[in-house]
């Protein structure tokens, strides 16, 4: 989905005027608008917003827009992470933890975590 399409879809999904639109998603009337228009780009946060407002899933917006964005060799790799998340129909999620603290990653993750998938170590939030 393009910046356009976005747009257009959470503003018709919520009822709104572009101008009341960026409002909510707290950028300017005129910076949506060179989203629009492809002259200037926003925040993966306001992607974010814009995709729950239009009740689309924000990992595949924010994978889009990635992949409109990357070069010729890592846009195979987003390609390919939307792919493998639309044929699934699941949502990607990315954890941060600390570096220094990878060789306890089992240990962290059973504190802050549920594990769902023993055999390969997929957690849940709690």
């Amino acid at each position: 989905m393009n910046p356009t399409e976005l747009i257009d879809k959470a503003a018709a999904a919520q009822g709104l005027s572009q101008a009341r639109l960026a409002k909510r998603v707290n950028v300017t009337p005129a910076s949506l608008s060179n989203l629009r228009t492809g002259k200037g780009e926003l925040s993966d946060d306001t992607y974010v917003k814009l995709a729950e407002l239009a009740g689309i899933d924000p990992a595949l917006v924010i994978i889009e827009k990635h992949e409109r964005k990357a070069g010729t060799e890592s846009r195979k790799v987003w390609e390919k992470l939307r792919r493998a998340i639309g044929a699934s129909g699941t949502t990607l999620a990315v954890c941060m933890l600390p570096m220094h603290n990878l060789q306890n990653i089992n240990e962290v993750a059973a504190h802050h975590y549920t594990k769902v998938d023993p055999i390969n170590h997929h957690y849940a939030t709690l």
